[in-house]
């Protein structure tokens, strides 16, 4: 729910994450409900007006904090040189104009950076999806629900969004030290030192243990692999 008055403020909302529509939707009725207060204590106009600035400006100071971090997530969401090789995002299956889905529509299943290998499953959508309960068995609706991926076996968004920059099947990287050594050689490796503190740009990553070698075409593989999962009925095949 979206709570907005004046035009510019109607604009401003259809841009705001969930978490600034809903600190919105606090904070102005909160004025409101301070304005009666102050009526009713006597309390004089200036310092009515401090309190609100205050309020305001921790609002607006935490919305800027937001921001910043909601930018440096769709910069990261959208670069193609992630991947290895380059070529692939996260909104190459996660496409803001097909509601976060796969974008093509030809194929039952995503296809990685390398166009010769596929998954199992088609990319779900990503949309809303932080709002995701943990997986679990719901007793009322009597099925699971919640968690990520088709299958639930993520629990968070976090914890979701580090399982395709490893997957030889989508974007391929050896290990995590190449993802993050991709990251600070990207124009935007400042702005994490400045939204999560000093240090990510320069810290050195710690060694990893080498990941096993890449899978061969799909053509090549032998259908007992074990990435091959088993599906669930109402389930699309891949394996995210």
């Amino acid at each position: 729910m979206k709570h907005c008055f004046t035009n510019d403020e109607r604009a401003s909302c259809a841009k705001a994450s969930p978490w600034q529509s809903t600190t919105r939707l606090v904070r102005y009725p909160f004025l409101g409900m301070l304005a009666v207060i102050v009526k009713g204590t006597g309390m004089k106009p200036y310092a009515f007006g401090l309190a609100a600035f205050a309020l305001l400006a921790q609002a607006s100071g935490e919305d800027a904090a937001a921001s910043a971090r909601a930018q440096l997530g769709r910069l990261l969401f959208f670069d193609a040189t992630l991947s290895e090789p380059a070529g692939q995002s996260c909104a190459s299956c996660h496409d803001p104009a097909a509601a976060f889905t796969d974008p093509d529509r030809t194929r039952p299943t995503s296809k990685g950076v390398h166009r010769e290998r596929f998954g199992n499953r088609n990319a779900p959508s990503a949309m809303y999806m932080a709002f995701s309960p943990a997986f679990h068995f719901d007793k009322a609706e009597r099925h699971y629900v919640g968690g990520q991926f088709w299958d639930g076996r993520a629990t968070t968004l976090e914890e979701q969004a580090k399982g395709p920059f490893l997957n030889p099947v989508e974007m391929a990287n050896p290990n995590k030290r190449a993802v993050v050594e991709k990251v600070r050689r990207a124009d935007y490796a400042g702005q994490f030192d400045s939204s999560f503190g000093q240090g990510f740009s320069t810290t050195p990553t710690a060694p990893t243990t080498p990941s096993p070698p890449p899978l061969p075409p799909l053509s090549a593989r032998r259908s007992s692999s074990p990435l091959r999962r088993s599906t669930t009925p109402g389930c699309r095949a891949r394996q995210r």
